[in-house]
């Protein structure tokens, strides 16, 4: 009795060693019993400390981490270029769907001092899946350090030119900067006038737009018009359109007799504008019977006579 109760404390211990084992991978991630995973390998020349474990998201979301990384031998090949390693995905099979042959594979880092992981973004909908083993080509991550101790060296370089330009080459950089700054200013002030000049531009253009309205609608009036008037000189006989042209080219003669009329009434009015200047009542008398019997018009007490001569057609 005292055999079997010893025998059933052992295997009480080693059930719930096992059961606290699988619970604490279940935690941390690295094992769940009811997820299954799919694999993809991802190829780069630099990862940026990517390291085992490190989680792996598609939309922001973590669906999976770095199973394992194997590095290559020099000039591996690959289509695009040679690579150096391949890092291991294992990933949820809910994202597969996500994951397509367009998908980005990025190392992005969780802040300046946090960890990196890898972000898939995900593909198009046209785009097929990516099948468990599939080998794509990742994007390689900026090396930070390699462009900092790159912009070190320019200051350095910058700074050994500067120490050797003379005191007149240091003056003649001085000025250079001093109109630059200068133009920059000027830039800034013409742009301002630019702006306010167009607002009262846009505003007038608007108000045009707006008084051209009325217009276009008296537009489409006589447009409307003149259809139904030739609509209706289709149905006259010819002798009647024949009448209807001669009243036509009449009234064209009669607007340009009265055009010429009034042009020579303009210049007669500045004639006398510029004759009447510091003249009495009867210097402008005498000017305008002066200047009409020069248009060919006599004037009389109480009528005018004489036909006035018209410019020529």
């Amino acid at each position: 009795m005292n055999r079997f109760s010893l025998e059933v404390k052992v295997g009480l211990v080693v059930t719930a060693t096992v059961a606290l084992v699988i619970l604490f991978l279940f935690l941390l991630g690295d094992y769940n019993p009811f997820s299954t995973t799919f694999r993809i390998y991802a190829v780069h020349n630099y990862v940026g400390g990517i390291e085992l474990g490190s989680p792996v998201r598609v939309a922001g979301a973590k669906v999976g981490k770095v199973a394992a990384i194997r590095f290559f031998e020099a000039g591996h090949p690959f289509p695009g270029g040679p690579v150096s390693l391949s890092l291991e995905f294992l990933i949820d099979k809910r994202a597969k769907h996500l994951i397509r042959r367009d998908s980005k594979f990025f190392i992005n880092f969780e802040g300046l001092i946090g960890g990196k992981y890898i972000e898939i973004v995900p593909g198009s909908p046209d785009s097929p899946e990516l099948e468990d083993g599939a080998e794509v080509r990742g994007v390689d991550p900026p090396r930070l350090e390699q462009l900092l101790s790159q912009g070190f060296d320019i200051f350095e370089r910058v700074a050994d030119l500067l120490d050797q330009l003379g005191l007149d080459d240091r003056e003649k950089l001085k000025a250079a900067l001093s109109n630059l700054v200068t133009i920059s200013e000027d830039l800034r002030v013409i742009t301002g006038e630019v702006r306010g000049n167009i607002s009262p531009m846009m505003a007038d253009l608007r108000l045009t737009l707006h008084d051209a309205q009325p217009l276009l609608t008296q537009a489409q009036v006589v447009l409307r018009d003149l259809n139904n008037i030739t609509s209706e000189l289709g149905q006259v006989q010819p002798a009647q359109k024949r009448e209807v042209k001669d009243k036509l080219n009449e009234l064209l003669a009669s607007v340009d007799s009265l055009t010429a009329t009034i042009a020579r009434l303009d210049r007669i009015t500045a004639q006398l504008e510029q004759e009447t200047q510091g003249l009495t009542r009867d210097q402008i008398s005498r000017a305008i019977r002066e200047i009409l019997q020069q248009e060919g018009i006599t004037v009389n007490v109480g009528k005018i006579s004489g036909k006035p001569r018209y410019p020529p057609p």
